[in-house]
């Protein structure tokens, strides 16, 4: 197990430090990182991913029911969406929250000023994409709160917890 984890931390340093060279890019090509507005007029209302998965239109799933989220899609390709930090089984924003708190009841309480991360999705575009023209594109749709490249992060350092490598440490 603890060559295992030697080898996959050396390939993720390797891989690091080759994307760190300035001949390519420093993010992820063919995906970026989008933040739908959660409240007010122009809000997600239901999970992304369980709509793009099962083929609905997005403007079914906004509070103005605007289909400029749907245009955008097929006008980049977009392959696929996947939710960053929320489950996409299709149950409601609030009951996913309620039970996130429920189990940080457990343990560690969440602050009261923690983001709202339930609307932040992977977008997957099709190999040829230009990253930076879809990010741009996304910005200036009004359901979006940010959008980004999906950045690389480089390891300064591996970790010296010997728990890290054990399979009941995670």
């Amino acid at each position: 197990m603890l060559l295992a984890a030697t080898l996959v931390v050396t390939g993720l340093l390797a891989e690091g430090s080759a994307g760190a060279s300035e001949q390519g890019p420093r993010y992820t090509p063919a995906r970026l990182l989008v933040r739908f507005h959660s409240e007010g007029p122009h809000a997600m209302t239901a999970c992304a991913e369980a709509h793009h998965r099962a083929g609905e239109r997005f403007a079914e799933a906004t509070a103005d029911g605007s289909d400029s989220l749907d245009r955008l899609h097929a006008q980049l390709g977009v392959k696929s969406v996947r939710a960053s930090f929320r489950g996409a089984d299709g149950r409601p924003l609030a009951a996913q929250r309620k039970g996130l708190r429920r189990r940080l009841a457990r343990g560690a309480a969440l602050p009261d000023d923690a983001p709202d991360l339930a609307h932040v999705y992977r977008v997957e575009l099709p190999a040829d994409a230009q990253v930076e023209q879809a990010v741009a594109r996304y910005q200036a749709d009004l359901h979006v709160v940010w959008a980004q490249p999906d950045y690389r992060v480089d390891l300064d350092e591996v970790p010296n917890d010997p728990f890290v490598a054990s399979s009941d440490s995670w």
